[in-house]
């Protein structure tokens, strides 16, 4: 089997919710050829799926207010407190990662945003 990569390109992780002016997203594996050089996609082991997300926004700091202040109030959630899960929230959003009550509150948030 092909080696797999993560969406990890780079040393930069594609957050959740990692917002700024123009945002990208990534679900799925973006790679088309193996270590070796050799095309994979079809192949076992390889993503049947790539999904890529873009917004553009003219207010990238009200964005950063939300996502901060989200954070500052489930820091200071003494229920979410014993959630392992609520250290990663509190860096950064990712759907994969948060728990269910973190992810609801982010897509409040997001219904909220300037898009």
């Amino acid at each position: 089997m092909p080696a797999r990569r993560s969406a990890n390109a780079g040393g930069l992780s594609f957050s959740f919710l990692h917002l700024i002016a123009n945002s990208l997203k990534l679900s799925g594996d973006p790679y088309f050829y193996n270590r070796d050089g050799d095309y994979i996609i079809g192949k076992e082991g390889c993503s049947k799926i790539l999904i890529l997300g873009f917004i553009k926004t003219d207010s990238p700091e009200l964005i950063r207010k939300g996502i901060l202040h989200l954070q500052s109030e489930l820091s200071k959630d003494e229920y979410l407190a014993s959630i392992p899960s609520i250290k990663k929230s509190l860096i950064a959003f990712h759907g994969t990662d948060d728990c269910a009550e973190v992810r609801e509150k982010v897509f409040k948030l997001i219904k909220e945003l300037p898009f």
